[in-house]
């Protein structure tokens, strides 16, 4: 697992194909086969470790509520 891209309220989904693509692409370089998938903004932080990386991306600049930026913090202190 290369990395997990966050659904979060908002438009967290555009570009759609940018994951695919990447991943693709990576798979080529490193000559072997990378996955990714979606972790919900509701998950526990626990599950958002099964990657290295966690991608936050959209059209728009996300509206994370203070509850929401806490656990993204707890994300980063435990090595995300």
């Amino acid at each position: 697992m290369l990395f997990n891209r966050l659904e979060y309220n908002g438009d967290w989904n555009k570009p759609a194909a940018s994951p695919g693509n990447l991943t693709r692409w990576m798979s080529k370089a490193f000559e072997r086969e990378v996955t990714w998938q979606i972790v919900n903004l509701a998950s526990d932080v626990e599950q958002w470790h099964d990657a290295p990386i966690l991608v936050i991306s959209g059209s728009e600049a996300p509206d994370f509520t203070p509850q929401e930026i806490e656990k993204l913090r707890t994300f980063i202190y435990q090595g995300g």
